[in-house]
């Protein structure tokens, strides 16, 4: 489900701020992409796009299916032509872009009873959006990490066993994990995601200064912080699950 805690200007544009990615961002591609779960009603004027990794649109059959639902790449020249081109005045005006900020150092962290973010290290979205005029826009996904189970790769189980395996074959460390009847498929949770206030950016396209960016990243974390503050109780999360900026 997704929820907003103001109306958002389709005479501006924005980036929305994806947290946590989980293992498989599920409530970012309901909530940002195809207009799943009533974007358009609830942002009405707004074109959104969602932005995940390059490399998924390698994959064969996953490609298809990324761009059917009107995914788009994550690279900063990506960034740049949805959020300067189409819209109301043909420069962006009225477009957004979605970004799992934490990417896949929050992927690697996620599981149950955590809401660890990824943030401190991330400034290229909020470079992106002082460049482009883009209002920030903090979104927090209450349920996201609770889809799936990590498999621990030093068990003796068969799922185990399979994990090490394919850990020597991609020469890697690889968040593995399961959901309903031990497969990748997620349990039948709530996920609510909910869309913060948008933060105010002042355009600045030639000479960027970067203690202008400083701040905006500070008043995002901010935000974040008390977004995740302000609904926790609304869906009921556990005392002991911690918001907690892990890097």
């Amino acid at each position: 489900t997704l929820y907003r805690s103001a109306p958002l200007s389709p005479r501006r544009k924005y980036i929305f701020g994806y947290h946590p990615h989980g293992i498989a961002l599920r409530g970012a591609m309901g909530a940002f992409a195809a207009d799943g779960v009533g974007f358009s009603s609830l942002f009405p004027g707004l074109t959104n796009t969602l932005l995940i990794k390059d490399d998924c649109f390698y994959q064969p059959f996953q490609r298809e299916y990324l761009l059917a639902t009107g995914a788009s790449g994550v690279s900063r020249t990506s960034c740049i032509k949805h959020l300067t081109r189409g819209g109301h005045d043909e420069r962006g005006m009225g477009r957004s872009i979605a970004i799992t900020v934490g990417g896949s150092r929050e992927y690697n962290i996620a599981k149950p009873g955590t809401m660890g973010i990824v943030i401190k290290i991330r400034k290229g979205f909020v470079r992106v959006a002082v460049e482009t005029g883009a209002d920030l826009v903090p979104v927090i996904a209450f349920g996201e990490n609770e889809l799936f189970d990590l498999i621990d790769t030093k068990s003796s189980s068969a799922l185990g066993l399979v994990a090490r395996v394919w850990e020597f074959v991609v020469g890697h460390r690889v968040a593995f994990s399961k959901g309903r009847f031990g497969l990748f498929c997620p349990y039948r949770k709530p996920l609510n995601v909910v869309v913060g206030k948008p933060i105010e950016v002042v355009q600045q396209r030639w000479d960027m200064d970067e203690k202008y960016v400083d701040k905006l990243h500070e008043t995002y974390v901010q935000e974040l912080t008390r977004l995740w503050d302000d609904w926790k109780e609304t869906f009921g999360v556990e005392r002991d699950v911690r918001f907690e900026i892990v890097e």
